[in-house]
């Protein structure tokens, strides 16, 4: 399969706008009822996704 530019672009944009509304509507609805120290977690949720993101996406690709 020979990835084009555009549709890399395309779905770089729908990541984009999904991942931001994703943490506002998670992280207002989180906010309420979690105890203050687990907001400490968010960055290691935030992490982990991040390395699955760009192993299986951007390695596994070869981009």
């Amino acid at each position: 399969m020979t990835l084009q530019p555009s549709l890399v672009w395309i779905s770089v944009i729908l990541w984009g706008a999904v991942m931001g509304i994703h943490e506002t509507t998670l992280r207002a609805a989180v906010a309420d009822l979690a105890p203050p120290e687990r907001a400490q977690l968010w960055p290691v949720q935030h992490g982990v996704w991040g390395g699955l993101v760009r192993e299986w996406g951007v390695d596994g690709l070869g981009l």
